[in-house]
């Protein structure tokens, strides 16, 4: 009796593993290319400077925005267990207050108002009934 057969089977399922990590991985780097504007590893960790803050913070927001649709979507899955589902609740809570400090930032100059806070105000002038 010979193993052949089995050992082919072997080498054939490896070599499809490692073809499919070659093409994850090629993947991976052409999506971190378009993602950080270019092959340049060194420009990815010191970019250049920022003129418009407004339009920084605005891409900040888009990409939260989407962060929280993922999160949300993996938070409201019925097959993660209860110590993962409260750390990823925890990171979406997180991830929709830096939203709002972040819309917090961009609205007052876009309306040229301010945003008051409840504590924020004038003391009633009345008692209330």
């Amino acid at each position: 009796m010979t193993d052949q057969p089995i050992q082919d089977r072997i080498q054939a399922h490896l070599r499809d593993m490692r073809q499919q990590e070659a093409a994850h991985k090629a993947i991976r780097k052409e999506f971190l290319q378009k993602l950080l504007d270019g092959k340049d590893q060194l420009a990815w960790q010191a970019p250049h400077q920022i003129q418009d803050f407004d339009e920084l913070l605005c891409q900040h927001a888009a990409q939260l925005r989407n962060a929280v649709r993922y999160t949300m979507e993996y938070a409201l899955s019925d097959d993660i267990e209860v110590e993962e589902h409260a750390k990823v609740v925890g990171a979406l809570t997180r991830m929709i207050q830096t939203n709002i400090a972040i819309a917090k930032a961009l609205v007052p100059e876009r309306l040229g108002a301010t945003l008051k806070t409840v504590h924020g105000g004038a003391p009633a002038q009345e008692p209330q009934d």
